[in-house]
């Protein structure tokens, strides 16, 4: 394209003139190969210009390059010029993906807040769009986002990866104290997010004095930056087309799972060391908001561990569509230190929590469907969930009836709730994984002794 129109010499020596020049050209009836030159190589000079260290300038190009990459993949002007099977399409969904993020770069620096407006622009075109998170996460402030290019999935054994326009984030939430849902959420929860810039149909704006940074009038193109849940939303619909998301659920996984202290099993260790070591840190946890129609599969962890020991699986799990589709997952985080049927017992009391918290009115048929999968100890605790007390656990530890027991008021209620409890009919379900329904030979007179001290 430059040796057509006798610019690969200027371009050497002078490649904004050159930008310039493909800029104006564009704006009257470009064919779609000059649309795809103007995008490439304003995507190289914006490469360029942030190896220079002018941030300014690189961003704008890049704007440039994802404007007129969109105008190639959606301009119904070049519906009969573009085939999908050319290495020309394939490479301007490539470009647009990488100015993206080169713009998202030196935007995301800053505080960005939904309904947030952002203009861009040289003195030839430019473009304005506005900041939105949509879907089930809209409203939600975040402390930062990360870009998933940034980072290597260590730790996982499988990592899934989607392809198509927009650019994955790794998406840190930002805590609201005032939300019922608050404590079911883990500290700076991380998710995964893909950005998709869409340009709003309609003609194009001249306006004067835009801002410091651009010529005295130039062409703006109005946009929104959408951001999405991968996990919600895998295709968007823009230009009545269907466009597949770029996307990543496993790199935002491992990066909430690189705290030091999670890695080493210092929470396991203490929890079997002491019960009573960060009560904070046990009970249920939601990784996605609470959904009325989805049922939910609680996982709970064994003896001498934490809820990371499930994220292979629910990697795995999440991943597949049907089975996301229809099923939300859980954890259960409890001290292994303490007798499991203490455990079983504030167990139930964090799902009578949840009942009332998401479900005062009984209305989700999903909630009632509940499945528990307990691995090692965990299986005993979730299989306690689903059983008739009567008195036989009760006559285990005492020959004396429970009702015959003077003392503290308190601690004769908590022997009851611990001792005496029915099914939960909320639970249809439980799977155990390497569980010991019948004792385990570890359990004898020298592990009693070292667990003792």
């Amino acid at each position: 394209m430059l040796r057509k129109y006798d610019l690969h010499t200027q371009y050497e020596t002078d490649p904004d003139e050159v930008i310039s020049f493909l800029q104006e050209l564009a704006l009257s009836s470009p064919t779609i190969d000059e649309i795809h030159g103007l995008s490439e190589l304003a995507e190289i000079q914006a490469d360029w210009s942030m190896s220079q260290g002018n941030k300014q300038k690189a961003t704008r190009l890049y704007a440039t390059s994802v404007l007129h990459a969109y105008q190639f993949l959606f301009d119904p002007n070049h519906d009969s010029s573009r085939n999908a099977y050319d290495p020309q399409f394939r490479s301007i969904c490539d470009i647009y993906n990488r100015s993206l993020e080169g713009l998202l770069r030196q935007v995301l620096n800053g505080k960005l807040e939904s309904g947030q407006v952002i203009r861009l622009g040289t003195p030839q075109q430019g473009i304005e769009f506005q900041f939105q998170i949509e879907g089930r996460w809209s409203g939600q402030e975040f402390e930062r986002f990360e870009f998933v290019n940034d980072y290597k999935a260590s730790g996982i054994a499988n990592h899934y990866h989607t392809y198509g326009l927009g650019v994955p984030l790794i998406a840190v939430r930002k805590s609201q104290s005032n939300l019922t849902r608050e404590g079911y959420y883990p500290p700076e929860l991380t998710l995964p997010m893909t950005a998709f810039m869409r340009l709003i149909p309609g003609e194009i704006e001249k306006l004067s004095q835009p801002s410091l940074d651009a010529g005295p009038s130039f062409n703006v193109r109005r946009a929104v930056l959408s951001l999405y849940d991968p996990l919600e939303k895998t295709q968007v619909k823009t230009e009545s087309r269907v466009v597949p998301l770029e996307s990543d659920i496993t790199t935002p996984l491992a990066y909430g799972l690189n705290d030091p202290l999670v890695n080493r099993g210092v929470y396991a260790t203490a929890s079997l060391l002491n019960a009573e070591f960060s009560p904070d840190f046990y009970g249920m946890y939601m990784l996605e908001p609470y959904d009325p129609d989805k049922i939910p599969v609680v996982m709970v962890h064994g003896l001498w561990s934490i809820p990371v020991t499930w994220v292979h699986m629910f990697n795995d799990l999440r991943a597949n569509p049907d089975i996301h589709k229809n099923y939300q997952f859980w954890f259960y985080s409890y001290p292994t230190g303490q007798p499991f049927w203490i455990s079983a017992q504030q167990m139930r009391r964090d799902l009578a929590k949840v009942k009332r918290d998401f479900d005062p009115g009984g209305d989700s048929k999903s909630l009632d469907q509940m499945i528990l999968v307990g691995h090692s100890m965990g299986g005993l605790v979730s299989l306690l969930q689903t059983m008739d007390s009567e008195d036989h656990f009760w006559n285990v530890i005492s020959n004396v009836g429970i009702n015959e027991l003077s003392g503290n008021s308190k601690t004769i209620e908590l022997l009851r709730e611990t001792f005496f409890f029915r099914p939960n009919p909320s639970i249809e379900r439980v799977i155990t994984i390497a569980t010991p329904h019948r004792g385990s030979e570890f359990a004898n007179g020298a592990t009693r002794w070292v667990s003792q001290k």
